[in-house]
């Protein structure tokens, strides 16, 4: 595995391996919803960065219209997010 390849991994395995963030507040290793969210724009934005770097750029394009659309339609869960 090449050392873009584990950190990759790394950061997409972050928020199980922690289970941060949680409505319920049972999350184990609780931190502000800001904090939440940047976990996931760094996951979700490494996956489109792999995908334009992969030499799919359209599929790229394509996944982060539709985690824009995502986050434009669940904006009470960002705002959640943001708030707490």
């Amino acid at each position: 595995m090449t050392v873009v390849g584990f950190l990759d991994a790394a950061v997409m395995a972050l928020p199980w391996l922690v289970a941060i963030g949680s409505r319920s507040g049972k999350a184990p290793v609780p931190v502000p919803g800001p904090v939440r969210f940047a976990v996931e724009a760094a996951v979700f934005g490494t996956a489109v960065a792999a995908l334009a770097t992969a030499g799919v750029p359209l599929v790229a394009l394509g996944y982060a219209a539709a985690l824009v659309a995502y986050h434009a339609t669940a904006y009470d869960r960002l705002r959640w997010l943001l708030s707490n």
